[in-house]
């Protein structure tokens, strides 16, 4: 009896241990990737594993794995090589749901900027490591850490009714506005160059996924020694939030050489409108070359960092309406080859008509004040000159010119 006990007991071992190969060396069958699928699609997520094994210490192992627009199942929406799944055996085994959570390590996550063009541009997020838990109703991502194009990102959140997110399928144009947007998004930060320590991003999230519009979020971000399209900087550092559809950005700071610039505005999603302010003493010339050439300052050179103050207004609702107002300060520069000491103006522009009040612009010959409107084409002037005729008119046309004309 005892060597029947033994034999049996051999048996099954060996059983286990064949069933345990064949799940770890050929993977488990369709049929049980479809019992995984089938629990995200609870939860109101579509997706695709291509292959599911047993490893002997991390446990179940899902590989090149698919996420799907749930309303169209052409838009793959992200990307991932392989992920952990934790299951709860008991409630398997009830027929209840049973993904307790899910386990990334060192994985890369692949997310195209179209998701509806299999060749689409895609955004590469490496070493992402962390356990998002799946209670009934909920998502809840504990202290996520990534690494992107230089940056290392963690986050972390809890969102409710994610079955309740959707996206209108038939949406096109809309559709069409985020991928722009991303993939300009995208452009500009693989141009972002980071020395010195690396680069960190933090995010917090939290809201209820069937309103959106009130979901909240807290970004942070700090970096050093950072390379832009030839401008640089030696520190910066912000902070952002998101909150019942308004996003506002608190603080944007940037410290160069001579100088910083600090930005902050808000934007509110409802409304469709704007405000910004800007502070900034830092060089620009560097800003000017990364955003293009331009007449103006193909000919100006700025011998110093000039002082910046100015605030911004816009409305998005049908026609685009905005107004800027400011005050700049520049030390020495030189227009088309002649050396000026000093330069400041208040300005305003709206799009149909600009100014520059009380402007001043000081020349070893003499000194030039005044005001200038420009509205549909036509400039009112209001100028005193004492500065040498001979050093302006190369430098002035329009109404202006013929004012020097007239007065020399």
């Amino acid at each position: 009896m005892r060597r029947l006990w033994l034999s049996l007991l051999m048996l099954l071992a060996g059983g286990l241990l064949a069933a345990g190969w064949y799940a770890y060396d050929r993977g488990f069958t369709r049929k049980w990737r479809g019992y995984v699928a089938s629990e995200f699609r609870k939860r109101g997520v579509e997706l695709r594993v291509s292959k599911m094994t047993l490893h002997p210490f991390r446990g179940i192992i899902a590989r090149d794995v698919k996420v799907f627009d749930a309303r169209d199942r052409r838009r793959v929406l992200a990307g991932i090589d392989e992920m952990r799944l934790v299951i709860n055996w008991a409630n398997l085994v009830s027929g209840k749901t049973f993904l307790d959570a899910l386990e990334l390590t060192d994985a890369t996550l692949s997310l195209p900027l179209d998701p509806e063009n299999a060749r689409a541009e895609k955004v590469e997020i490496t070493g992402l490591s962390g356990r998002l838990f799946l209670p009934p109703q909920q998502v809840y991502l504990s202290r996520l850490e990534a690494d992107l194009y230089g940056v290392h990102v963690t986050a972390s959140g809890r969102l409710i009714n994610p079955q309740k997110l959707s996206v209108a399928a038939d949406d096109g144009a809309r559709w069409r506005r985020a991928i722009a947007v991303a993939s300009a998004v995208v452009a500009q930060w693989r141009e972002l160059k980071f020395g010195g320590r690396a680069a960190e991003l933090d995010l917090r999230f939290s809201g209820d996924l069937g309103a959106p519009e009130k979901l909240i979020a807290e970004l942070t971000f700090w970096a050093e020694q950072v390379a832009w399209k030839g401008a640089s900087f030696e520190k910066l550092y912000t902070a952002a939030t998101v909150r019942d559809g308004r996003f506002e950005l608190k603080q944007l700071t940037m410290n160069d050489a001579v100088g910083s610039l600090q930005l902050s505005g808000e934007f509110d999603l409802q409304r469709q409108t704007a405000t910004a302010s800007v502070r900034s003493d830092v060089e620009i010339a560097p800003f000017v070359r990364a955003f293009g050439r331009t007449a103006v300052f193909d000919e100006l050179v700025l011998h110093g960092a000039p002082v910046i103050n100015c605030t911004a207004r816009a409305a998005f609702r049908g026609r685009v309406r905005f107004q800027l107002l400011g005050h700049i300060a520049a030390p020495r520069f030189s227009y088309r080859g002649e050396e000026f000491l000093e330069g400041a103006a208040d300005f305003s522009w709206d799009g149909a008509r600009w100014s520059a009040r009380d402007a001043r612009i000081v020349h070893r010959t003499g000194l030039l004040t005044g005001d200038i409107l420009h509205v549909a084409g036509e400039a009112r002037t209001r100028l005193r000159n004492s500065i040498d005729p001979e050093v302006l008119r190369p430098l002035l046309s329009g109404i202006a010119g013929e004012w020097l004309r007239e007065g020399s």
